[in-house]
């Protein structure tokens, strides 16, 4: 692969010299075109984990991606130039890549009590640096493909998993002042009652500075009493309106 144009390597004294002609080569424009897919095709995975508000978003997932490009793309050339003069292994910067995203990942993942969040978002990071390894390798079909698979898993499996499931999904809409220690006191009680909180979402009032609006995504067995959970929601100190909205 001629990334930056050079047509020779020369090895002298233990110096190697490269003699440049032509940058935009044809496999310079593939190079471009490599990068360029990351930040498609990581940009598709962060957009969805964006929509429903995880740490790891549309700028992380492309940077995954794209990072993940580059050092495949080097790691090859690395191998095409030494490839008479030292042993490279091809798979030695993609392995890195594998190890060294997993610390990325662990920054995703929140434990709350008995409920453990971010592992999804988590496990996407370490497919799309999978999925940019092999966009540097130049395994478009593979790329694209995990890709599609990827995306439909996180958008429309979460629907289907709601139906077979033998837990319900449902979303509590609490009205409370906006007081320090307000959201950890409904979250222990959520707790108490062994209420699974899958999702939290805060909000303003602009008519009232003094109020803050936040959404909680539970998952409840069917046998659950909403009735006892509404009550003792309402019953805290603080709460001014709990609605509830069963998805």
């Amino acid at each position: 692969m001629m990334i930056f144009g050079y047509n020779s390597i020369i090895r002298e004294k233990g110096v190697y010299e490269y003699s440049y002609n032509n940058i935009m080569t044809l496999d310079t424009l593939e190079t471009i075109l490599k990068i360029f897919l990351a930040c498609v095709l990581g940009g598709i995975i962060g957009l969805e984990r964006e929509s429903v508000n995880r740490p790891a978003g549309f700028r992380t997932h492309i940077l995954v991606s794209v990072g993940a490009t580059i050092v495949m793309i080097t790691n090859m050339e690395l191998v095409r130039i030494m490839a008479e003069t030292a042993e490279v292994q091809p798979g030695r910067f993609g392995a890195a890549v594998i190890s060294g995203i997993g610390f990325l990942g662990a920054g995703t993942i929140i434990k709350e009590g008995s409920t453990v969040k971010g592992l999804t978002t988590a496990a996407s990071l370490w497919t799309t640096a999978c999925i940019g390894l092999a966009l540097g390798s130049g395994l478009y079909a593979i790329a694209l493909g995990t890709t599609v698979f990827v995306f439909l898993t996180l958008e429309f499996f979460p629907k289907i998993e709601r139906k077979l499931s033998t837990r319900k999904y449902s979303k509590i809409r609490i009205t409370t002042n906006n007081e320090v220690g307000q959201l950890s006191l409904i979250s222990h009680t959520f707790q108490q009652m062994k209420v699974n909180i899958i999702g939290i979402k805060t909000e303003h009032d602009l008519s009232e500075d003094d109020l803050v609006v936040i959404v909680f995504k539970i998952k409840t067995s069917n046998s659950y009493d909403k009735n006892d959970v509404l009550e003792k929601i309402t019953e805290l100190r603080g709460v001014l309106e709990v609605e509830l909205d069963p998805e």
